[in-house]
């Protein structure tokens, strides 16, 4: 099992990209530029789920951040601009949500290994 992609590993990639942001604004050498729009295709939506990990950010983003702003505003729309977390390589079975949302009867087509029964990167919950 991939061990590298845990809790956090989509909103590295922006983070990632702004030094060479930076080193495009200095050289304007395009390749620089090129790599910091690559690095952060999967965090803006291009990965398995097509959901963007920035709020407000994109047709599809989670709408239930664990973000404490967006949830006390009373407000339906998260506050746009947080990066958020993205998928996990292991939602665990003790905790509701983990339970709820890799049980069978959530998920299509059905699987056999209730411990890891959707693909790594298809691993999210709102």
């Amino acid at each position: 099992m991939p061990e590298f992609i845990g809790f956090g590993s989509h909103s590295r990639s922006l983070t990632y990209s702004f030094p060479l942001l930076q080193a495009f604004s200095l050289t304007a050498d395009p390749r620089y530029f090129d790599a910091a729009a690559i690095n952060a295709n999967a965090q803006l939506g291009a990965n398995p789920l097509s959901l963007s990990f920035v709020t407000g950010v994109g047709d599809r983003y989670p709408m239930r951040p664990l973000q404490g702003q967006s949830i006390h505003d009373d407000v339906l729309e998260p506050i746009p601009g947080f990066p958020l977390f993205g998928v996990v390589t292991h939602l665990s079975n003790g905790s509701k949500v983990g339970f709820e949302t890799q049980s069978d009867d959530n998920n299509f087509p059905f699987t056999f290994d209730d411990l890891d029964p959707l693909p790594i990167l298809r691993r999210f919950a709102d």
